[in-house]
């Protein structure tokens, strides 16, 4: 996921910024990804066994080179879809750490993702859970 290119591949990928009317807060990325019921379902299995694995940091190698991620801990995923889950990466960017917040919601095949980071003060940084229930409510 960090990458956005998570396994198994999608067959085909929608991507859309989402930021309030005032332009305030963190900006939220919404990837829509259609994988087929099977591999949409994967998918959460697979990011479930990795948050686990994860728990105590990682190492990820992208365009830019390789990134460390100090730890990753599960949050409280948001009631909708056929399946959902809520996780939060801490990486570092110039020694200071930096929360990156993922919601994914399952509708059939098709897996909502919404990313959000905080560069400020380190704070995690909250998805409105009304912003994602609405855009999963238009999957449905």
């Amino acid at each position: 996921m960090i990458n956005g290119r998570p396994e198994p591949l999608a067959k085909a990928v929608a991507y859309r910024q989402l930021v309030g009317p005032d332009e305030r807060g963190p900006a939220v990325s919404e990837f829509l990804s259609a994988h087929g019921e099977q591999g949409a379902t994967a998918l959460l299995s697979r990011l479930r066994t990795a948050v686990t694995a994860c728990a105590d940091g990682f190492t990820a190698t992208g365009g830019d080179g390789p990134s460390t991620y100090t730890g990753v801990k599960p949050l409280p995923p948001v009631k909708a879809g056929d399946d959902a889950l809520a996780y939060q990466v801490t990486g570092d960017f110039e020694g200071e750490p930096v929360p990156l917040v993922f919601h994914l919601v399952r509708v059939g095949g098709t897996v909502a993702t919404f990313y959000t980071a905080n560069f400020e003060d380190g704070r995690t940084p909250e998805l409105p859970p009304a912003l994602l229930t609405a855009q999963v409510t238009k999957l449905s």
